[in-house]
């Protein structure tokens, strides 16, 4: 696979990824249905099997992102919290423990 296409198989995953928040946003996410995803995103609905191998692996995918996003705001929150000489008391654990 050619660096190109492995790139345009992330972009494709992320926007997945990306829709599903978005529509879970106006509904539960077991009502979402890949044909949607894929409307989404501009593919059909078997190229969404292409990038995912089940609709629960694109929830798996998606609650990964949201987990990276929050650990990484946090740590975020954090050092900016310590380098503003807030201290390090109640993060004794914190963001590394979290890992």
């Amino acid at each position: 696979m050619s660096i190109r296409t492995k790139q345009r198989t992330q972009d494709r995953q992320i926007g997945l990824v990306q829709a599903a928040l978005e529509l879970a946003a106006q509904k539960s996410p077991a009502e979402i249905t890949t044909a949607e995803l894929a409307q989404a995103v501009g593919i059909t609905q078997g190229a969404v099997f292409k990038h995912f191998q089940s609709k629960q692996a694109i929830w798996v995918a998606v609650m990964e992102a949201v987990q990276q996003d929050l650990m990484t705001r946090l740590q975020t929150e954090v050092t900016a919290h310590i380098a503003a000489g807030g201290g390090t008391d109640g993060f004794e654990g914190g963001v590394h423990g979290a890992h």
